[in-house]
């Protein structure tokens, strides 16, 4: 049945004004312990000492010196000096030889691991993988090199954003690991991974495997997750049928320390909205989403969300805390537009005792306030951020930016050249456009240095003294990686199309949300094919409960315009953040603040998570335009910051 329009008693009008040891990749090459007596004058004492290059030098004078085997070894022990002391160039050269020797595993690994430092992941995973190939044989691959081989195959995957995949080499290593304290490391990489796994990831593993390892800790995670979302009283049957499962589990205690904490408390939340104001068709949108996830989890429950309209005064913001400070709240939603959250910034600096807020504004850092404001918004920033990310771990170095000559447009610039440049990236070119013109073909030749191609023709001409040909396809730079497009999507329609007629269809196109529309045609899509793309899950691959609260809202307000439905998502964002934060305060005994920074949520606008800011970092999807068609990429989840 549709959502009902008028707000039920669990929904209160109040009137204000009337209405997660680390998988994380940096692999480097470590030292061989050598012995407390190792004197500073061999090479040993010198890799202890630190003098990692001249520990390469004194191993190469030995690796002259020896023969065979011997020689092989003091030239591996050389690379790895030089690889320690930051000369990967030279220490390459040097495992290259080791080809052919026994040394020759051991010098793979260590090209694997430079080659992972500097981020050539296409070559760090052949050579691992071929080494991989030949675990189970210990006469070709020591148990040891098995063991490493794993581990970094897991730090790979985790650095390309494949936790699940992370998560079977790790769950591999484990198997062939032997000694109870490198077990019990293993194990807290392998709960880290779990934490940064998407749920559906989840599911999939614990449909695969069988055994209390890593079973029981699969379905101890996807546990917790739903547990921020489901009622309490739910949630404590699972606990129960997870104890009944594994009563002898490393876990059952803890699961057992939080089955007694379940329990269904009251919960009160406010609101704060200026839906009185210019900004009220946001504010309903906000609502419209909060009130989709009320309705759809917890109806019925003791949750009594309040609330309070903060107009567009500064009074009207006043009243509304003036109610906060008269109520009991656990925490509070909002306030929405820059002026109204300054001003409660202003209040919470001055000591006043207000209860934890998510704010729904991002254009500051709020949190400098103190660890109990929090920030959730769709700000553009952000993608443009992670569009960027995105490029450096697809091994792009070089860039070309296209944006509109808007404030938008330089906000999209700024921020994603801020975030190349700390990556190491460089910048090629970058051009501006007039988004309100359709011909773009003098922006796109100077992007591509067109003009120059036809300067050097006609150079040639005069010193030939004749007349060539004009380019049929012109030849385009060689000095692009890829480009990213800032625009939405009216402009990225046009775009493309020129870009193709200019012999640059072939350059990868990166964009941010905004050039997709969900309400286009797959006509108007075919003009933006090859364009990757990210998108809030709520659009792309929803989960079963976003798809129903769209479809639900999509009934109830049937007159919303489709560009507010980005707003949906955030409130149901927002509710189920709160909410949820709540339910692990209870299950963890934790303060609301801290549940807040420690909570995970994939959500319709992103899989969430706070940084130590308080800001809700958003890790979006990642889709390519392909006939018109819009195809989910794998590995879809950007890196993040």
């Amino acid at each position: 049945m549709p959502l009902p329009r008028p707000l039920r008693p669990a929904f209160l009008l109040t009137a204000a004004a009337l209405a997660a040891g680390g998988c994380a990749p940096g692999p480097g090459p470590s030292p061989e312990r050598p012995s407390a007596e190792a004197p500073a004058t061999t090479p040993e004492g010198m890799e202890q000492a630190g003098a990692y290059g001249q520990a390469a030098e004194a191993y190469a004078q030995r690796a002259e010196e020896a023969r065979g085997e011997e020689a092989s070894r003091f030239r591996f022990r050389q690379a790895r000096a030089l690889a320690l002391a930051g000369r990967d160039v030279d220490a390459l050269e040097v495992l290259e030889r080791l080809a052919g020797t026994a040394q020759a595993n051991r010098a793979a690994l260590l090209r694997a691991r430079i080659h992972m430092r500097h981020q050539r992941f296409d070559t760090a995973r052949r050579i691992l993988e071929r080494l991989n190939g030949q675990r189970g044989d210990v006469d070709t691959l020591s148990a040891r090199l098995q063991e490493e081989v794993l581990d970094y195959l897991a730090q790979l995957e985790l650095a390309q954003g494949r936790p699940g995949t992370a998560f079977d080499a790790l769950v591999q290593r484990h198997r062939i690991l032997s000694g109870e304290k490198a077990r019990h490391s293993n194990i807290a990489r392998v709960r880290y991974l779990l934490e940064s796994m998407p749920e559906q990831v989840l599911s999939k593993r614990i449909e695969r495997v069988g055994e209390e390892f890593p079973s029981g800790y699969l379905r101890f995670e996807r546990l917790m997750r739903r547990a921020t979302r489901q009622p309490l009283e739910k949630t404590g049957g699972d606990l129960r049928r997870w104890l009944e499962q594994y009563p002898e589990h490393p876990l059952a205690g803890i699961v057992r320390d939080r089955l007694e904490r379940v329990q269904e408390a009251p919960l009160r939340i406010a609101v704060l909205l200026p839906l009185e104001s210019r900004y009220g068709r946001l504010a309903e949108a906000i609502l419209h989403g909060m009130l989709a996830a009320y309705y759809q989890t917890d109806r019925g429950a003791d949750i009594r969300v309040e609330l309070l309209n903060t107009g567009a005064s500064p009074e009207g913001l006043e009243r509304a805390l003036e109610k906060v400070y008269a109520g009991n709240y656990a925490a509070l939603i909002g306030p929405l537009t820059q002026p109204a959250v300054r001003a409660y910034v202003q209040q919470t600096r001055r000591g006043s005792e207000l209860p934890p807020a998510l704010v729904l504004n991002t254009t500051e850092n709020w949190a400098k306030a103190g660890s109990r404001v929090f920030q959730l918004g769709l700000d553009p920033e952000t993608e443009a951020r992670q569009a960027a990310e995105h490029a450096y771990q697809a091994g792009y170095r070089q860039a070309g930016i296209l944006f509109p000559q808007t404030q938008w447009g330089r906000r999209m610039v700024g921020a994603f050249q801020e975030r190349w440049q700390e990556l190491g990236g460089e910048t090629r070119a970058i051009e501006m456009f007039n988004p309100d013109q359709s011909d773009h073909s003098t922006t796109l030749k100077a992007l591509l240095a067109l003009d120059k191609v036809t300067q050097r023709r006609r150079r040639l001409e005069d010193t030939l003294k004749v007349d060539l040909p004009e380019y049929s396809t012109p030849p385009r730079r060689e000095d692009l990686d890829f480009l990213f497009l800032a625009s939405e999507t009216l402009n990225a329609r046009l775009i493309k199309p020129q870009l193709e007629f200019y012999a640059a269809g072939g350059l990868p196109v990166l964009a941010t949300s905004h050039v997709h529309s969900p309400g286009d045609s797959r006509s108007d899509r075919r003009d933006m094919d090859g364009i990757h793309f990210q998108q809030l899950p709520w659009f792309l691959e929803p989960h079963p409960q976003h798809r129903k609260a769209a479809r639900k809202l999509a009934e109830s307000y049937p007159r919303q315009q489709a560009s507010l439905e980005r707003l949906n998502a955030l409130g149901y964002d927002a509710y189920s953040l709160v909410v949820g934060a709540w339910r692990r305060s209870l299950l963890l005994d934790d303060p609301m603040d801290v549940a807040l920074r420690n909570i995970r949520l994939e959500g319709g606008t992103g899989r969430l998570a706070a940084d130590a800011d308080g800001r809700i970092k958003r890790r979006l999807q990642w889709a390519e335009y392909r006939h018109g068609r819009i195809m989910p990429l794998p590995g879809m989840l950007t890196p993040g910051n």
